[in-house]
C-alpha cells in the first residue's frame, strides 16, 4: 500500500513538471502573453514538414530563443501544449499582427480545428469578417491540447513580436482600441477617395462636353490613382476596408503595375498640360518615359503571376524608384527649361508635390522594412495619399486656369471683330454722307452748263452714284444677316461653330469689302465668294446640306463683269427662305453657269418649300415684309445696266417634280449690248 502511494506521488510530481515546462497553463493567461516569451513554445523552418502530421513527428523543433529572433526565415512551424487548469471551459484568441499567411491547428483529444487567417487569405476562409489577423478556439475545463501553426511572411522581422495568447476580455479590449486608432486614417481614406472620385466625374463631364485631351489624361490619371488606392485601408471596418479582403490575393500581384500605369498617365497629363508634345526632342522623350512605365508595368503584373509573388525584394523596389526618380525629374526640369506656358507654375508645383511625397513613401517603406514605426510619423500610404490629393487639386486649378485663359482669347477676338465691324460701318456712312456732298456738289456745277448736257451727265452721274451707294448699303445689310447666324450659334452654345464661323466670315468680309470699292468683279470671283458664303452657311445645317457649283465649258468666268454681290442674296434667299423650312433630310443648293447666245445664264436652284410656302409661312409668323437684300440687288441690277450698257435680268420660278412643289429657281441672264 505504501509502495502504491509512493508511486501515484512520484507521478504527480513528473506531471507537475511535465506541465509547468512544456505546457501553457490557461490559468497563468492574464490578459495575453507574448509566445516568443514562453518556453513552452517551439519552431523549427517550414521546410523541416509539408504537414502538421510530419511537423507532430518532427524532431527539428527547437526552442524559442534569441538566434531564433534574428534568422531572416519567412515561413515556419510553432507549436505548444496548451492545458485548461481551470474548472470552466475557456476560450482563447491567438493574434500575429500582420503576418501574410497564418494556418492554425488545433489537435483536440477526440478531433482537429483547422483555421486560417492573414494578409494574403481569402476572405472566405477567414474566421471573422472584421478581422484577418486573428483565430480564435476553445479549451475545455481540464483538457490539454496540442497547438500547431504554419506562418508565413515576406517581412521576416515581424516574427516573435505580434504573436499574443490572449483572452475574450482583452482580445475585444484590442480590437476597440485599433478601431480607435484605426478611424483617422480610415476617415483620411475616405476623405482622399471621395475628393478623388468627385474629380474623376466632374472632370469626365468637361472632357465630354470640351473634346479635350487634356481632361481624358487628367481622368486615366484620376482612375488609376483610384484603383490604386482604393485598397489602400486598414480599416476593417468599412465597406472598403472588407472588400481588401476579397481582392487582397490578387491586388497584390497587380499594385506595382497598376501605380505605374497610372504615373504613365499623370506624365502624360502632365506633359499635356502644358504643351510639352509641341518640342521635338522633349516629345520624344516624354513618350519614351510614358512607353517604358507601362512596359514595366506589364512585366512586373506578369512576373507576380507567373511566380506568385506578392512583395517585391527591397533592393529591386529601391532601384526602380531611383530611376523613375531620375526620369521625372529629368523630365520636369527639361520642361521648365525649354517649354513656355501660362500653366508651368502649376506643373512644376505638382510635379514637387507628386515626387517628393512619392520620395518620402518610398523612404518610409524602405525604412520600415527595418523598423515598424511610421518614418517620422507618416506611413508610406498617407503620403501617396496626400501627393495624389494635392496634386489632383493642383491640376484641377490649372485645367480651370486654362478654361479661363481660352475664354478670355476667344472673348479678345470676338472683342475685336465687332469694333471692326463698326468701324466698317462708321465708313459707310462717312462714304454716304460723302457721296451725298458730291452729289450736291457735281449738281451745282451741272447747273451752269447747258439744259441737254446738263440733264445727259446729271442722269449718268446720278446712275453712277445710286450704284455706290446701294453697294456700299449691301456691306452692313449682310453684316447684319451673319451677325445674326454668330449670336444663334453662339446662344446654342456651339463654340467651336462660332469660331469656325468668325474665322470664315473674317475672310468673307475682307472679300466683301475689297470687291464694294470696285464698281465690276469677274464671274470667276462671284462665285467664288458665293462658294464661300455658301460653306459658312453649310455649318448651320450639319451633314444634311450640301451645294454644287458647276460652270460649262465654254465659259470663259474671267471675262464676265457683273456687279460686286450680285449672287449672294439669291444664294442666301434660297437658303433662308427655301432651305431652313424644309424638312426634307438632304437640302441641296445647286449653282450652274450655261452659254446662252449672246452672253450666259446663272441658275441658281434649291430643293426647299418653294416660293408659296415660304410666303404663307411668312405670313403665319407676321413677316409680310419684302427683303430688303433682294429689292437693292434688283436696283443694283439695272443701274449696272445703265452704267455698263449690259442687259441683266432675272426671272424665278417655282420647280415641280411629279405636280409637286419641289423647290425654287432663279435664273439671271446677262448680255452684252450687240445681243440685247
Amino acid at each position: 500500500m505504501k509502495a502504491v502511494c509512493f508511486l501515484i506521488a512520484l507521478w504527480c510530481c513528473c506531471v507537475g513538471r511535465v506541465t509547468a515546462a512544456d505546457t501553457i497553463a490557461v490559468a497563468t493567461i492574464d490578459g495575453y502573453i507574448a509566445l516568443e516569451k514562453q518556453p513552452a513554445v517551439q519552431v523549427m523552418p517550414a521546410s523541416a514538414a509539408a504537414d502538421w502530421q510530419e511537423a507532430a513527428l518532427s524532431k527539428a523543433w527547437l526552442p524559442v530563443d534569441s538566434q531564433w529572433l534574428s534568422h531572416n526565415q519567412k515561413d515556419i512551424w510553432l507549436k505548444f501544449v496548451l492545458h485548461n487548469n481551470s474548472h470552466k471551459s475557456q476560450y482563447l484568441y491567438i493574434t500575429h499582427g500582420s503576418s501574410d499567411s497564418f494556418t492554425l491547428i488545433v489537435q483536440y483529444p477526440d478531433s482537429l480545428l483547422q483555421l486560417y487567417s492573414g494578409d494574403y487569405v481569402n476572405s472566405s476562409r477567414l474566421q471573422f469578417d472584421d478581422d484577418n489577423n486573428s483565430n480564435g478556439f476553445s479549451v475545455a475545463a481540464g483538457e490539454t491540447l496540442t497547438v500547431f501553426a504554419k506562418v508565413y511572411n515576406e517581412h521576416s522581422h515581424l516574427y516573435f513580436h505580434s504573436f499574443y495568447l490572449e483572452t475574450p476580455a482583452y482580445y475585444e479590449a484590442s480590437l476597440a482600441s485599433a478601431y480607435v486608432e484605426g478611424s483617422p486614417p480610415a476617415l483620411y481614406h475616405a476623405i482622399v477617395m471621395g475628393c478623388l472620385l468627385f474629380s474623376l466625374l466632374f472632370m469626365s463631364f468637361l472632357g465630354w462636353w470640351f473634346k479635350e485631351k487634356n481632361f481624358l489624361y487628367y481622368v486615366m490619371y484620376i482612375a488609376g490613382a483610384l484603383l490604386y488606392l482604393l485598397p489602400k485601408t486598414n480599416s476593417t471596418y468599412s465597406y472598403a476596408g472588407k472588400l481588401v479582403f476579397y481582392v487582397m490575393p490578387y491586388y497584390l500581384q497587380v499594385s506595382e503595375g497598376l501605380q505605374y500605369v497610372f504615373y504613365a498617365a499623370y506624365v502624360a497629363f502632365g506633359a499635356s498640360l502644358v504643351n510639352a508634345f509641341a518640342y521635338r526632342k522633349l516629345s520624344i522623350y516624354i513618350k519614351a518615359v510614358i512607353a517604358l512605365f507601362l512596359l514595366y508595368a506589364i512585366s512586373i503584373t506578369a512576373y507576380q503571376f507567373a511566380t506568385h509573388t506578392y512583395v517585391l525584394p527591397s533592393a529591386g523596389f529601391v532601384f526602380i524608384r531611383l530611376l523613375t526618380y531620375v526620369f521625372c525629374i529629368v523630365a520636369v526640369v527639361w520642361t521648365v527649361v525649354q517649354v513656355k506656358s501660362p500653366l508651368k507654375q502649376f506643373f512644376v508645383l505638382a510635379s514637387v508635390i507628386f515626387i517628393g511625397f512619392s520620395a518620402w513613401a518610398a523612404v518610409s517603406n524602405v525604412y520600415r522594412s527595418a523598423d515598424t514605426k511610421p518614418f517620422f510619423y507618416i506611413t508610406p500610404m498617407v503620403a501617396l495619399k496626400t501627393a495624389v490629393l494635392l496634386d489632383s487639386i493642383v491640376f484641377a486649378a490649372a485645367l480651370g486656369y486654362k478654361m479661363y485663359l481660352t475664354e478670355k482669347e476667344k472673348r479678345r477676338h470676338f472683342q475685336s471683330y465687332i469694333q471692326q465691324l463698326e468701324v466698317n460701318e462708321q465708313l459707310v456712312r462717312n462714304m454716304n454722307v460723302q457721296l451725298e456732298q458730291t452729289v450736291a456738289e457735281r449738281t451745282a456745277e451741272l447747273e451752269a452748263q447747258k439744259e441737254k448736257q446738263l440733264r445727259l451727265e446729271y442722269e449718268r452721274q446720278l446712275a453712277q452714284l445710286e450704284m455706290q451707294s446701294l453697294r456700299s448699303q449691301m456691306n452692313p445689310h449682310f453684316i447684319f444677316n451673319s451677325l445674326n447666324s454668330i449670336r444663334y450659334q453662339i446662344q446654342t452654345a456651339q463654340y467651336k461653330n462660332a469660331s469656325d464661323y468668325l474665322m470664315r466670315f473674317s475672310k468673307l468680309l475682307r472679300l466683301t469689302l475689297e470687291n464694294s470699292r470696285r464698281e465690276t468683279v469677274t464671274l470667276a470671283e462671284e462665285l467664288a465668294l458665293t462658294q464661300l458664303y455658301l460653306d459658312i452657311e453649310g455649318q448651320r445645317f450639319g451633314d444634311t446640306y450640301r451645294y454644287h457649283i458647276e460652270v460649262a465649258a465654254s465659259i470663259d468666268t474671267d471675262e464676265i463683269l457683273l456687279p460686286p454681290l450680285l449672287l449672294q442674296p439669291f444664294a442666301e434667299n434660297a437658303i433662308k427662305h427655301g432651305l431652313m423650312n424644309s424638312n426634307k433630310p438632304e437640302k441641296m443648293v445647286r449653282i450652274s453657269v450655261n452659254e446662252v447666245p449672246g452672253g450666259c445664264c446663272i441658275c441658281i436652284e434649291d430643293n426647299g418649300v418653294g416660293r408659296q410656302a415660304s410666303q404663307q409661312r411668312k405670313q403665319e409668323g407676321g413677316l409680310e415684309h419684302q427683303s430688303l437684300g433682294m429689292n437693292i440687288t434688283m436696283e443694283r441690277m439695272r443701274l449696272f445696266g445703265l452704267h455698263e450698257n449690259v442687259s441683266l435680268s432675272v426671272q424665278v420660278e417655282d420647280i415641280f417634280v411629279d405636280e409637286h412643289i419641289d423647290g425654287t429657281r432663279v435664273v439671271i441672264t446677262c448680255k452684252q449690248p450687240t445681243h440685247v
